[in-house]
């Protein structure tokens, strides 16, 4: 169970985000609103798709690219990591960058979905409420950030939101897990990668890998 809620708790706050339906007005409580009502759809939806997406992470590709990746908002995610990279890029670079970063997310939490998603299923069922939200205390400049507590069958799990509205919708573009950003630490491991070549060279070694995970069975089917 530790290594689950090491490696799974950026996977249980997006799951978060599936299956949730758009809010067409952009107030701070719409955002709450989907968070909350997702936590509950997404076991549910995990409960109904276990067995395919256990046996076949294109499954669970499929799932997020539909149901998790429109609340997502990968151009500006893509922005924040590379950071200076991204200034000193020209439109072809990014373009690709967004694709492939957005592309090796997906098939990331596709994979580890397959292979964790009866234990992800067992760490939340039973329960009356998933997800404790706060008051939003300030929208500025179209953007907010959402605190909430995840209600597990172990310790509560603070997870923390940061959205933007973007085309009358809100939008997630950070994760902060018991105060880790996704982005900050995606930003550095970056960061340092890119100090030992070049953007282009990345952008290759993230289509590379997104092609073998493509073909990547999860550990469990492979047993």
């Amino acid at each position: 169970m530790r290594q689950f809620c090491k490696r799974s708790r950026h996977l249980i706050a997006l799951l978060a985000l599936c299956l949730g339906t758009a809010l067409a007005a952009p107030a701070p409580e719409d955002g709450a609103r989907l968070i909350e009502r997702s936590f509950t759809r997404a076991v549910e939806g995990l409960q109904a798709r276990e067995q395919a997406i256990r046996e076949d992470p294109g499954a669970a590709y499929a799932l997020l690219e539909s149901e998790l990746a429109p609340h997502i908002d990968f151009e500006l995610v893509s922005r924040l990591v590379l950071a200076r990279h991204w200034r000193g890029a020209n439109p072809r670079q990014r373009q690709a960058f967004v694709a492939a970063f957005r592309e090796s997310l997906l098939r990331t939490y596709a994979l580890l979905l397959a292979e964790h998603a009866t234990t992800a299923v067992a760490h939340l069922e039973g329960r009356e409420r998933l997800l404790e939200t706060e008051p939003v205390r300030e929208v500025r400049n179209g953007r907010m950030l959402l605190r909430t507590r995840l209600l597990t069958n172990g310790p509560a799990v603070s997870i923390d939101y940061r959205m933007r509205v973007d085309e009358d919708r809100w939008k997630v573009y950070d994760v902060i897990i018991e105060g880790i950003s996704f982005i900050a630490n995606r930003r550095a491991e970056l960061a340092s990668l890119l100090g030992r070549q070049s953007l282009d060279e990345l952008i290759a070694q993230l289509e590379a890998r997104n092609r073998r995970l493509a073909g990547a069975r999860p550990k469990s089917a492979a047993r």
